[in-house]
């Protein structure tokens, strides 16, 4: 991304060229565009120049998949019109820039998601689609990944029927899951059925035989076996304690 602060930017993209300036900002995707600078009257340019990554770009399309969902464009660079929090934004990148001080990466990840939020807001989802295509293969496996293992987490299923049904062998499966979740799908089910079975306990008031087929469990004894190595104490003494 480029915010042109003085000067002038010539692009040079699809077999055409576009000279842009401080009233536009510049949305371009990696390795599709020759850029030149071109320098005020009183001979100076600036600009500032964002770079966002495969990695970033995946991490913010997944918290916000709202601004991703519209048709990717067949374009490979957009031109969008300024404003003041644009021009109030590239000053204030350009000033912590000329500081020297060190900027930690968390900050810098916080400021570029600031950004594309604002443009994804002003002017819609289409301004950031353009970045899409790089991510969106592996974004639909996650996603798939996610949905599949959050809809079917109480249900009585291995790890090879989930694995089956993300389309995947078991150990992509695993390994996929490791790295979404950060822990191993075992763990991670059974910790999500032994809340559930503590809602259940607490605020149904319901009777634990009831509970261990809704949570997925094969059987009452395997059910207050993990509960009392979850909890430290057996789900009937839990319930008495809570009521």
């Amino acid at each position: 991304m480029s915010l042109i602060l003085e000067g002038e930017k010539e692009l040079a993209h699809n077999n055409t060229t576009q000279i842009m300036d401080a009233k536009h900002f510049i949305l371009v995707k990696n390795g599709n565009c020759l850029m030149s600078e071109h320098l005020s009257k009183e001979h100076q340019f600036r600009s500032v120049l964002l770079f966002f990554n495969d990695k970033f770009l995946h991490r913010f399309e997944m918290k916000y998949p709202q601004f991703f969902d519209g048709q990717v464009p067949d374009k490979s660079v957009m031109v969008l019109k300024t404003d003041e929090f644009i021009e109030s934004y590239s000053t204030s990148m350009s000033l912590l820039n000329e500081t020297g001080n060190a900027i930690g990466p968390d900050f810098i990840e916080h400021k570029l998601e600031e950004l594309l939020l604002y443009i994804a807001q002003k002017y819609g989802p289409k301004a950031l689609s353009i970045y899409k295509s790089s991510t969106s293969k592996k974004l639909d496996a996650e996603r798939r990944l996610r949905n599949i293992v959050e809809k079917h987490v109480y249900a009585r299923l291995s790890l090879e029927e989930l694995a089956f049904l993300c389309h995947m062998s078991l150990s992509t499966f695993k390994r996929e899951f490791q790295r979404i979740f950060n822990t191993s799908p075992s763990r991670w089910i059974q910790e999500k059925r032994l809340e559930r079975s503590r809602e259940l306990l607490v605020r149904e008031k319901e009777r634990p035989s009831d509970i261990y087929p809704k949570v997925g469990y094969e059987s009452l004894s395997s059910f207050t076996q993990s509960f009392k190595q979850k909890y430290g104490i057996t789900r009937k003494q839990f319930q008495l304690d809570k009521n």
